[in-house]
């Protein structure tokens, strides 16, 4: 087995903001807007068209979509449901190339993303008792869960097609 010299995406991250969850009315558009760093954002409800000069995607739970500083994009909520969007913003080190990086993924039921995306939302969430104390190693928690996001999200590997037959694993091949 070979090991890479080239680092995994998630080796390059060097900060990470506090993952959020944004709320929209129906019909909210958010945008146009420009980042200087680096975003996860992803559908809790609702749905959205979202752009960026000539990319354009619908998001419905279960997609993860990254925006690249520099991009400009838009979000165009549902006009008759109101959305929610877990975000987070982070920066990576040295200027790497990431034009070959997906923009968008859609996470199945059984796809790690999902988990990592609410446990982030989880840590962004919680202030736990000494949290001036604890910040530090709650902010390694989201660095780590960040980082594993992103090597996954652009390298894999992710599941594909598999089928959840809600049988216990003994039972599958029957």
């Amino acid at each position: 087995m070979t090991i890479p010299s080239d680092p995994r995406p998630g080796d390059l991250l060097v900060s990470a903001g506090r993952p959020s969850v944004a709320f929209y009315p129906p019909g909210t558009v958010h945008g146009p807007r420009e980042l200087d760093r680096f975003e996860f954002a992803w559908v809790l409800q609702g749905s959205a068209e979202w752009w960026s000069g000539r990319l354009r995607h619908n998001l419905t739970p279960g997609s993860l979509l990254l925006v690249r500083p520099g991009m400009r994009d838009q979000f165009r909520w549902d006009a008759r449901r109101p959305g929610r969007l877990g975000h987070v913003q982070f920066d990576l080190a040295g200027g790497g190339e990431t034009a070959g990086w997906p923009v968008l993924r859609a996470a199945g039921p059984d796809d790690p993303l999902r988990g990592l995306t609410r446990y982030l939302l989880w840590l962004g969430s919680r202030e736990p008792e000494g949290w001036s104390a604890a910040a530090e190693r709650w902010s390694a928690a989201t660095r780590g869960a960040l980082g594993l996001l992103l090597t996954l999200f652009v390298a894999g590997p992710l599941p594909v097609g598999m089928p959840d037959t809600g049988l216990p694993p003994a039972l599958e091949p029957v």
